[in-house]
Formats: C-alpha cells, sequence, structure tokens
C-alpha cells in the first residue's frame, strides 16, 4: 500500500514538472514595434518568444527550455542584450502565443524589412508641372508646354533604425514639351505602423534642371532651360510583398522650385515659370 501511495505521488509531482517550462523574462513592454524588434533578436540568436498579454502591456519570455543547463546557458547568453532578464518556471497553456524562431509571420518580414540597413528604391509614375507665362510677348508666338507626363526615380539609402532613414535619389520628370533632372536628398520618418503597411512623411532638398524638349517661343531654335535650388515634401505607403527584404510603395510628392525660362522676340520679352512640381508614384524597395 505505502509502495503504491509514493508511486503515485512521485507520478502526480512528476506530472507537474513536466507540464511546467523554464523561461528567460525579458521585461514588460506596450510598444507593439519594441515587440517586434525582439521577436527578431530572439530569431537571429535561434530563441522562441512567449508573450503574455496582461491589459495594455505584455510580458515578453524566451523559451522554453526543458533543462536548466539550457536555461542556464541562454539566461547568460540573453543577459549581455537584456540585462535585467531572470529564469522563471511557467505553466504550457494553450491560448498563450509562443511565436516559433522557425515561423515567419506575416508581418515579420515586415519587421526584418525595417531593420538598420541600406535599401535601394526605383519607381514609375505620373508628373504634373504647369506652366506660367509672364511679360508682354504675344500669346500666339508662346507654344504652352504639356502640363502632365512620365516620371521614374532611382536612388538608395540607410534606415537608422525602424522609423527615421536617410536616401538620396535620382529623377526624371518629362511632359514630352520640357524635362526636368532633380538629384536630391530625403529624411523620411514612418509616422504609423501596422502589421501589414506603415504610412510616411519626408523632407527634401536638392537641385532641379530644367530642359526644353519643344522650343517654348516660335520660331526658336535652341533654349538654355533653367536650374533651381528646391524643397519638397513627400508622404507615402509602404507595404511587404511576402520576401525577405522587398515592398511595395506608393508616394506623392510637391517639390517647390523656381525654374525661369527667359523668351525675346524683338521688343517682346517675358518668361515662362515653373513653381511647383507633382509626382505620383508607385515603386519598390529593396532592403539588404
Amino acid at each position: 500500500m505505502t509502495q503504491k501511495l509514493l508511486a503515485l505521488l512521485c507520478l502526480f509531482f512528476g506530472s507537474i514538472t513536466l507540464a511546467s517550462d523554464i523561461y528567460i523574462k525579458l521585461g514588460t513592454t506596450a510598444s507593439q514595434t519594441q515587440t517586434r524588434q525582439i521577436q527578431t533578436k530572439l530569431h537571429a540568436m535561434g530563441h522562441n518568444l512567449r508573450i503574455e498579454p496582461k491589459g495594455e502591456k505584455s510580458t515578453l519570455y524566451a523559451g522554453p527550455y526543458d533543462t536548466q543547463t539550457k536555461a542556464y546557458r541562454a539566461l547568460q547568453l540573453l543577459k549581455q542584450t537584456f540585462p535585467a532578464a531572470v529564469a522563471v518556471k511557467l505553466h504550457a497553456k494553450p491560448d498563450t502565443p509562443t511565436i516559433q524562431a522557425q515561423s515567419t509571420p506575416t508581418w515579420q518580414t515586415r519587421t526584418r524589412e525595417k531593420q538598420s540597413g541600406f535599401f535601394v528604391d526605383v519607381a514609375l509614375g505620373m508628373m504634373y508641372a504647369k506652366a506660367k507665362a509672364n511679360g508682354n510677348i504675344n500669346a500666339s508666338l508662346l507654344q504652352t508646354p504639356s502640363s502632365s507626363g512620365i516620371s521614374y526615380t532611382l536612388g538608395g539609402g540607410y534606415r537608422f533604425d525602424t522609423q527615421w532613414s536617410g536616401a538620396l535619389y535620382y529623377a526624371t520628370l518629362s511632359s514630352g514639351d520640357v524635362t526636368f533632372e532633380n538629384i536630391y536628398a530625403g529624411a523620411y520618418y514612418d509616422f504609423l505602423e501596422e502589421q501589414s503597411f506603415s504610412l510616411y512623411g519626408g523632407l527634401l532638398v536638392g537641385m532641379s534642371t530644367l530642359s526644353w524638349d519643344t522650343a517654348p517661343l516660335a520660331g526658336a531654335t535652341a533654349n538654355s532651360g533653367s536650374d533651381s535650388f528646391f524643397v519638397g515634401l513627400e508622404a507615402g505607403a509602404d507595404y511587404p510583398l511576402g520576401i525577405e527584404g522587398l515592398s511595395l510603395r506608393a508616394s506623392y510628392s510637391l517639390l517647390f522650385a523656381d525654374h525661369k525660362t527667359s523668351l525675346a522676340y524683338g521688343t517682346q520679352s517675358g518668361t515662362i515659370e515653373h513653381g511647383m512640381l507633382h509626382n505620383l508614384q508607385l515603386g519598390v524597395r529593396y532592403g539588404f
């Protein structure tokens, strides 16, 4: 009878031990972005992530580890990145999300693309730049340039963290009558990040060269065009394509320039001005 009781006690306490796993408690956060960053770090190190939601915050754990030796080794390694990490025992819960290191959630690709590193962009779209004529030149002598056309952009940059990035670009905007070649720098900030997309805004500064494909004045055979410094704003959205580092980007930019083409015909003179350039594009980004 005593032997049977001891066997039952061993089985009971043994089942408790087996039902509990050792985890490394990393900390508590209310930031989804920070949770994704930690997940990426753990996966790169070969550890799983367990999330225990509580109210607006979640406690994050690495694990599980089935032996104390494995847990101790993991703790020593993780303390280098998470100094406050401690080992704890947790019971398995069917409803507790544990993200496996070998799994690839749809938003994990988004996070990896958002890590610090270099990227390249290519985009194609539509431009609009309305010309304004000034002076006393007879209107019948002026060749009003087309306002809309195509544009393309090629460039690259560096992402400093999950929200800030900087880039250099070369862009050509052409209406068929007039062409703008722009070289500029941009500073960008991701101000809204969701699981499937993010929105961003940016400030632009650069130089623009205007050249005429169709002479703006009847009878003219050549024109020097103009150069102008410009500043601008850009806004857009970024959507991951399911391939690590690759995303689809839609953007709209508004540039404020001061292009002036001087014209003269006999005693008549004037200018054609291009002050604002609109650019709507769709492109792809690849992050290294």
